[in-house]
């Protein structure tokens, strides 16, 4: 918010109506399109460290591959115990 305000950014206009029927953007569903959005993302190099992108994308790529691995109670437990 603090970068837009800085930038002297107009905010949108506020929604009227039931938002849940209007055509807004979507929050992405799946891990991979996540990571690949956070890796697209113009804003997100103006308040990380690149390195710290990098490395945050590289570590969560090679977690889903292990997972990917896994029967799904067996990815679930390990979910579980290790976060």
């Amino acid at each position: 918010m603090a970068r837009g305000l800085d930038a002297g950014r107009t905010p949108p206009k506020p929604l009227t109506g039931n938002a849940y029927e209007q055509p807004l953007a979507e929050i992405p569903r799946t891990q991979p399109d996540a990571l690949s959005r956070m890796e697209a993302s113009k804003i997100l190099p103006d308040l990380l460290p690149p390195m710290l992108i990098d490395n945050f994308l590289r570590t969560k790529r090679q977690e889903a591959r292990d997972l990917s691995t896994l029967s799904s109670s067996t990815a679930q437990d390990a979910l579980i115990t290790t976060v």
